[in-house]
């Protein structure tokens, strides 16, 4: 709604609205770029662009994307001179901060290993250790004269070991 009175209103002047006058500065800006200077097409598309009437160019304009991926720890070397033109050291800076980055990154998977082993062998040494105290307490209560009691613990703590050590339970992987 508001984009529509955007639209209808205009200053005192005559002149167009911030947003029209925006719009109108950008297909300028976009024209003379693509007079001065086209890049990343031949020399021969650019000069059959220039012979085509103003609205022909414009719609080719439109449909022209340039898509530019790189992929991997630095940027591209043109990014990286660019840098280095900025500042004196720029680009070793870059690659001395990559570096120490990837050993941080590996060093912190090696941890990360260690603490799960830890994680999954204390979990074995106190389900173990359960196990060991839940067979003596029903061997107690067996003792005691209540059977049904016993029976059930030791079961209940037998089909418990079964399970964990048969399904082979470990910590999920990241």
């Amino acid at each position: 709604m508001k984009d529509e009175k955007d639209k209808d209103i205009k200053p005192k002047d005559g002149s167009e609205n911030p947003k029209q006058r925006e719009e109108h500065a950008l297909e300028q800006a976009l024209k003379q770029a693509f007079e001065q200077n086209i890049p990343d097409i031949s020399p021969e598309t650019a000069e059959i662009l220039k012979d085509l009437p103003e609205e022909k160019k414009d719609a080719i304009l439109d449909m022209m994307i340039r898509v530019d991926s790189f992929s991997g720890p630095l940027p591209r070397p043109d990014i990286l001179e660019g840098y280095e033109k900025v500042k004196n050291g720029a680009a070793e800076r870059i690659f001395d901060y990559t570096e120490n980055e990837q050993k941080h990154r590996h060093k912190m998977g090696k941890f990360d290993a260690i603490t799960d082993r830890i994680k999954y062998f204390s979990g074995q040494i106190i389900g173990a250790i359960l196990a060991v105290i839940m067979t003596y307490v029903a061997y107690v209560l067996g003792l005691n004269g209540h059977d049904w009691l016993a029976g059930i613990i030791f079961t209940t703590t037998i089909i418990s070991v079964l399970i964990i050590y048969v399904l082979n339970k470990k910590p999920e992987q990241k």
